[in-house]
């Protein structure tokens, strides 16, 4: 099975093997660079996805990247990174609401009220282009949220 089968089977201990196999011919190569710090982030090894991301940053500009780095920070508890992290996401695609959602969350759990609060009165006034399931749902959590 490839690397990128494995990864889409949620196969992510088969994906990490195949992932760094492939990186020494291709250690530059986004796809693997991506999969592989997400494939570490969704197993729960923070430090291997911060490691890797972070290497990775220094050849790819990439909002889900950022997004993914700012998640393994947030789940060490290093707020101010997190924070650094899916503010690079949400300057790099500044319409969409996952990065600032994902930021919001991170506020909520760092427990930081006012930003929570101000960012969430942001994304409930982001025009939305098309919706979708996800977006219906982050705005109701949101929504909820402030609400309380």
């Amino acid at each position: 099975m490839s690397a990128r089968d494995s990864f889409a089977n949620e196969d992510y201990d088969d994906a990490i093997y195949n992932y760094k196999k492939a990186q020494q011919y291709a250690p530059y190569e986004k796809v693997i660079l991506l999969e592989l710090g997400k494939s570490y982030l969704l197993k729960g090894n923070y430090n291997e996805s911060i490691q890797i991301l972070t290497q990775a940053q220094q050849y790819i500009s990439d909002p889900f990247l950022s997004s993914n780095l700012g998640e393994a920070y947030a789940n060490l508890d290093n707020y101010s990174e997190g924070e650094k992290a899916f503010k690079n996401s949400i300057d790099l695609m500044p319409n969409r609401m996952y990065p600032k959602y994902l930021l919001f969350k991170m506020y909520l759990k760092s427990q930081q009220a006012i930003k929570s609060k101000l960012l969430a009165r942001e994304i409930l006034t982001m025009p939305i282009k098309i919706e979708s399931a996800a977006t219906i749902e982050m705005k109701t959590e949101v929504y909820s949220y402030l609400k309380r």
